[in-house]
């Protein structure tokens, strides 16, 4: 089995607009901001058809929005992940799940999809729940996701696994809405 053991660097440089109003703890209404988190994970890359791999992947980072009152912002954020990969037209179709934990333990859970090529992908994620503080939570929003390790795969033949393969995530306008309390 192939391992890479040296860190992928990830260079994203943006210019989006975001904005809008940060999501207060007793908050009513649909609130958002501009987030990003910076993502570290491995994964298990598998050859399953002619030209086509499968990656099996885990990201953790630190999710910051760019308006500091919201209590997701500094949310530890867990994202497992599938994708599939054409390694002929470098386009991929990815799936997930992202978990944001916060301080006090409150969870928000959210189901994502994306499409892309080589690293790249853009597509919506959807918040699906929540418990303590994040209980009630709706919302979702645009995603853009940059991962190297879509890339490191294509150059393993056969397959292998990919370590401390970094990541960036980034929701121009996460909206997002916590019922009254």
């Amino acid at each position: 089995m192939l391992t890479a053991r040296n860190t992928m660097v990830v260079g994203f440089v943006m210019c989006l607009g975001g904005g809008g109003v940060a999501l207060g703890e007793a908050a009513t209404g649909a609130r958002g901001g501009r987030a990003t988190a910076a993502l570290d994970g491995s994964g298990e890359v598998q050859q399953v058809a002619t030209a086509q791999l499968m990656i099996q992947a885990s990201y953790t980072g630190i999710v910051y929005f760019d308006e500091k009152q919201s209590p997701l912002d500094g949310a530890v954020v867990r994202c497992p992940a599938t994708a599939t990969v054409d390694t002929r037209s470098k386009q991929s179709s990815v799936s997930g799940y992202c978990t944001f934990t916060t301080q006090d333990g409150s969870e928000a859970y959210s189901q994502w999809k994306c499409s892309g090529n080589k690293g790249s992908c853009e597509g919506e994620l959807t918040i699906t729940g929540g418990t303590g503080k994040l209980a009630g939570i709706t919302g979702g929003g645009r995603m853009m996701w940059r991962a190297a390790l879509p890339e490191t795969a294509m150059s393993m033949n056969k397959g292998g696994v990919v370590r401390n393969a970094m990541g960036l995530l980034v929701w121009p306008s996460f909206t997002y809405e916590l019922p009254s309390r």
